[in-house]
């Protein structure tokens, strides 16, 4: 069995998010559609263009290879599609990967060479990467997944977010729940219900929202 990560990929090696949602652009097609055309749940094609479906099958990865005509080994990006990766390395950019310590300091962050992930969306300069640093967020958020952060982007009801407390050390990622002037935070696990929701205090600071989410992929 292969396994393609979702991380620390180099420009000529996109995701099968990244190689999924430009072969989608170039059909003029959405998710719906494509799900409609091969005959696959419309929730699955969405999961694997945003990076959340950790495990497709390979019926689902020959499904939409053949579509394309292309082979699932291209679809994961471990064989190349030049034509099409080309284009999305016109609209890729890199950001910083960074640890619990360094996201509650960014943009001041004075380490050097940082390891980089490939994003294909239009983000500012302040986005930044970080990997899940524990099981707080399973099932949804495996520990280890690369999640994609942008401090700029303003958190809406259920999103998740890196939080700094005022009280722990260290940027933790949870869900966010938003009551008027209110908001409250709280881990997904059933191994942390104990902790259900915390109330935000003025002196807690919410680091950025998680725009993308990057699993694995296995074929």
């Amino acid at each position: 069995m292969t396994s393609t990560t979702f991380n620390m990929m180099a420009m000529d090696k996109p995701t099968i998010s990244d190689i999924l949602k430009q072969l989608i652009r170039e059909k003029g097609l959405n998710a719906s559609e494509l799900a409609r055309r091969i005959g696959l749940p419309q929730p699955t094609i969405q999961r694997m263009m945003t990076g959340t479906h950790s495990r497709p099958h390979q019926k689902t990865l020959t499904a939409i290879a053949n579509y394309f005509g292309i082979t699932p080994d291209q679809l994961c990006g471990i064989e190349p599609i030049p034509w099409l990766f080309e284009k999305i390395n016109l609209i890729a950019r890199s950001v910083p990967i960074l640890n619990q310590d360094q996201a509650i300091v960014w943009p001041d962050v004075t380490e050097k060479n940082l390891q980089q992930v490939v994003v294909d969306q239009d983000v500012g300069k302040s986005v930044y990467a970080m990997k899940m640093p524990d099981a707080s967020m399973e099932p949804l958020i495996s520990q280890e997944a690369i999640l994609i952060i942008d401090p700029d982007k303003k958190p809406q009801y259920k999103s998740f977010v890196c939080v700094k407390l005022h009280n722990y050390s260290s940027a933790i990622i949870r869900q966010i729940f938003i009551d008027a002037n209110h908001h409250y935070i709280r881990p997904l696990s059933s191994d942390l219900e104990k902790f259900d929701m915390i109330l935000l205090k003025p002196d807690d600071i919410i680091l950025g929202t998680v725009i993308e989410i990057r699993l694995k992929c296995e074929d």
